[in-house]
């Protein structure tokens, strides 16, 4: 069936998640004192870039002739995900964040801690995004991010100009999604 042009428009935004999406973020970081906060609250982000999936492929020869044909040889995955956390007031989720990333290394220099840590793939980990639909009512999609460790929590920058929410990024590695 051909559309006009307003048709189509109309139909390739009628159900689909928009690219400004606030987005829900529910957090276990395989930590008991972090889950025992982490789990009972609730947090949202905004601007998340889904990493890329691909397939590697490669030539195939057959008696000294290649072919044409290429072989997929394996999955390709990118494993790091930047998301902005929308801050809350207290700060209490940029502190939950720190801390996940402390158990990997902490980093108390002064207290002769330095380098202490698990560096092992916390398989406890998962990041789940809850992206909604158009009108922030309904759950759209959702994407786990399994085995997650926190890479970067980023700064909050606070300023009299506009009315935008605080928030600060957070890059973490996922073995798989």
């Amino acid at each position: 069936m051909a559309y006009s042009l307003d048709q189509f428009l109309q139909a390739a935004t009628s159900d689909t998640i928009r690219n400004t999406n606030t987005f829900e973020i529910e957090a276990s970081s395989g930590y008991d004192d972090i889950d025992a906060v982490i789990t009972k609250i609730t947090m949202f982000g905004q601007n998340i870039t889904i990493p890329e999936r691909g397939i590697d492929y490669a030539p195939v020869s057959f008696k000294g002739y290649e072919i044409p044909n290429l072989v997929p040889t394996r999955l390709t995955m990118g494993n790091e995900i930047t998301m902005n956390v929308l801050a809350d007031i207290n700060g209490e989720h940029r502190r939950l964040f720190l801390r996940w990333m402390n158990k990997v290394i902490n980093a108390d220099i002064q207290g002769g801690s330095l380098f202490e840590g698990y560096r092992g793939v916390n398989e406890k980990s998962i990041i789940r995004i809850r992206l909604f639909d158009k009108y922030n009512k309904d759950i759209a999609e959702t994407y786990r991010f399994y085995n997650v460790a926190i890479k970067n929590v980023g700064t909050i920058e606070l300023d009299y100009n506009g009315g935008d929410a605080a928030k600060f990024p957070v890059t973490f590695v996922a073995s798989y999604w």
